[in-house]
């Protein structure tokens, strides 16, 4: 339930709540990379762990990669 909740916010409330800027956060998300430390801070704006999020991304590129 909560990594459902997770998936539910915008980048701008992971952003802000991350300590990031809007645009960076949206670079990451089209593949820029990011910091260990970045990921932590984005996993913890989410409520869920750094390990979970990685599922999630890895669980959502499962699905568009076919």
């Amino acid at each position: 339930a909560r990594a459902a909740h997770a998936r539910r916010r915008t980048l701008r409330e992971v952003s802000e709540k991350a300590g990031v800027s809007l645009g960076y956060l949206s670079e990451v998300e089209v593949d820029k990379g990011a910091s260990s430390e970045l990921l932590s801070s984005i996993a913890d704006a989410l409520g869920v762990s750094t390990s979970r999020m990685l599922r999630m991304v890895a669980d959502y590129l499962d699905s568009v990669e076919g």
